[in-house]
């Protein structure tokens, strides 16, 4: 009988155990996952210290063509000198190195490796989602879907991503080599965050972030989808490190799967709606994680008043934010 009691108690304390051992873990990686969006935070402040400018957030080649992210325009500010030299996106496109990819011998390729190399400071630590994308390449086409080529048989895929530029309300629809709308160029207004496309490898410089750097998200969390919830790769499930966007006339199109944008038009962790891969989303419990201009991380409840949440990242609301709202909290 005494025998009984004790193994009761015990069978007791291991399940109130549990779920604290549970609770300490995800938290370490919460901390963990914020210490690497400080991390993308801080390459991103050097890029606009070294060059006066932020990086692009894409640089736009053609309409049917994928193109280098804002990721890739960072590399040489997180040590990560060495990459970048081996995919010269400044000479190479992102085409040319998918079609290096390509293939059963794609991986031995120094542009290859590189591509498919999976980055520790873009992924957190509560995400499991695949270190490959099973998609390879990462196009537009005008008006219509974007060009999604699976990978086959024994192909490698893009390097996944946890972390995701702002492009703030709407999609960044155009290239646009100047951010004044109505230039010939850029026909269509650009994206009201920091992100959007450009002509070449350079975005927009401080002074254009008129709601100020520390009141302005400049990336946040995407997760792999749950795979609990039905949702398809066409939904952008997975982000992907380097792929940026073709020119596009579709809002939609343009933020399709393994894109490097998110928007804030969508709820956080709507992971029903098919938005999965258009907006910000984690595996944290209750809200995700987002880089402000000034190199701080907040968690962002996924129950925030959405115009809150829309007026944090769009750079020149005309209102800032003097005081944090309730469910708005600071990472510790």
């Amino acid at each position: 009988m005494e025998l009984l009691v004790v193994i009761a108690i015990i069978a007791t304390l291991i399940g109130l155990l549990l779920p604290a051992v549970q609770t300490a873990r995800e938290a370490a990686r919460r901390a963990s996952c914020t210490s690497k969006l400080k991390q993308v935070g801080l390459a991103i402040a050097s890029h606009e210290s070294a060059k006066r400018r932020l990086p692009a957030g894409h640089a736009f080649v053609s309409a049917s063509q994928p193109a280098w992210g804002w990721a890739v325009f960072t590399m040489p500010f997180m040590e990560q000198v060495q990459m970048f030299d081996t995919l010269q996106p400044a000479k190479t496109t992102l085409r040319v190195a998918c079609n290096m990819l390509k293939g059963t011998n794609g991986r031995s390729t120094p542009v290859g490796a590189a591509l498919v190399s999976r980055l520790d400071i873009f992924r957190c630590p509560s995400d499991d989602t695949p270190t490959e994308n099973n998609l390879i390449d990462f196009g537009g086409t005008s008006g219509g879907n974007p060009e999604l080529a699976s990978k086959t048989g024994s192909d490698p895929g893009l390097a996944t991503s946890n972390y995701v530029a702002s492009a703030g309300t709407y999609a960044p629809e155009e290239n646009c080599g100047t951010d004044k709308v109505g230039a010939a160029n850029c026909p269509q207004t650009p994206a009201d965050g920091v992100f959007f496309g450009r002509d070449g490898m350079l975005g927009l410089r401080i002074k254009d972030i008129v709601d100020g750097m520390s009141k302005t998200i400049f990336v946040g969390e995407r997760c792999g989808a749950p795979t609990a919830e039905s949702i398809t790769t066409g939904n952008g499930t997975y982000a992907a490190v380097w792929a940026g966007n073709g020119r596009t006339g579709s809002g939609t199109s343009i933020m399709g799967a393994g894109r490097c944008y998110g928007r804030a038009a969508f709820f956080i962790n709507d992971f029903l709606s098919g938005n999965t891969g258009k907006g910000f989303n984690s595996l944290h419990r209750g809200g995700a994680q987002f880089g402000f201009g000034d190199g701080s991380v907040m968690f962002v409840s996924e129950n925030v008043d959405q115009l809150v949440f829309q007026k944090m990242a769009k750079r020149d609301e005309g209102i800032s934010l003097p005081v944090i709202p309730s469910d708005v909290r600071d990472v510790p």
